[in-house]
């Protein structure tokens, strides 16, 4: 449960993160949640847990939630659907901050058919 709108909040995450969560050692009951919210602090230490126990390099949650929406609006989903996975209540919210994401200079080419008069920068979505 969020303290920040009183909501639970869904991960979606991939079979192969679940995998590895399910197999990574743990104090924790089964139907337990992975990562508790009881305040603004108390996922820090279970997040760090979790990333050193995974070997991966340091990510913090906020990061993460950054990184999923921008790579959700470049893989073209909507902004209301990104907003709803994200936990993100206004998809006003996610536009703002994340239209960087969804900027495309060859709108030219999409409308009237025609070459960008610049070239198209690469991105991992379109190499």
């Amino acid at each position: 449960m969020s303290h920040k709108n009183n909501e639970e909040n869904m991960s979606h995450l991939p079979a192969e993160v679940v995998i590895a969560l399910e197999g990574t050692p743990s104090n924790r009951a089964p139907d337990d949640h992975v990562f508790g919210y009881s305040a603004r602090d108390s996922v820090t230490q279970p997040w760090k847990n979790a990333i050193e126990r995974a070997c991966l390099d340091h990510r913090s949650p906020h990061c993460c939630r950054h990184g999923f929406a921008t790579l959700m609006l470049r893989a073209g989903l909507d902004v209301k659907t990104v907003a709803a996975r994200g936990g993100w209540k206004d998809a006003g919210i996610v536009l703002k901050t994340y239209a960087h994401a969804i900027e495309d200079r060859t709108v030219t080419d999409a409308v009237f058919s025609t070459k960008p008069a610049q070239p198209r920068k690469k991105t991992p979505a379109n190499q």
